[in-house]
């Protein structure tokens, strides 16, 4: 668990295919419980159109994470590859890839929000294989 620094070793103990499918998760997370919110919606027919209009933003948001988590996916395996996906590391990491949303007229608030989520994408990657990470 350092700040800067990962084992040499972290990306063949973990494996590009468990980084692809943790992104993977990550980005299909909300869709499914936006799915899900929106079927409870529709067949209890309780719920304002605020409601609705949120659980279908959820549904759709994949259109939006999936390159976004692609680029976080990428970004750690080439961080890992060097061997130097710390903590900070990847907070840059997920600054940089939300900050691109900054740019395209989203608040400021996506940048400590793109350090979090990359932050929870390392430590869901460290839970599977600790030694790696």
């Amino acid at each position: 668990m350092s700040l800067l620094t990962s084992p040499a070793d972290g990306l063949q103990q973990i494996g590009w295919r468990r980084i692809v499918v943790t992104a993977l998760a990550f980005c299909l997370a909300p869709a499914a419980i936006g799915g899900a919110a929106l079927a409870a919606i529709m067949l209890t027919g309780i719920g304002s159109l605020q409601a609705e209009g949120l659980a279908t933003f959820a549904l759709i948001s994949p259109l939006v994470g999936l390159p976004v988590w692609g680029a976080i996916a990428a970004g750690a395996f080439w961080l890992l590859r060097r061997g130097s996906f710390g903590w900070l590391p990847a907070a840059l990491l997920g600054g940089l890839v939300f900050g691109v949303l900054m740019r395209a007229g989203l608040s400021s608030i996506v940048l400590p929000v793109g350090a979090l989520s990359a932050l929870l994408y390392r430590m869901a990657l460290a839970l599977q294989r600790p030694e790696a990470i």
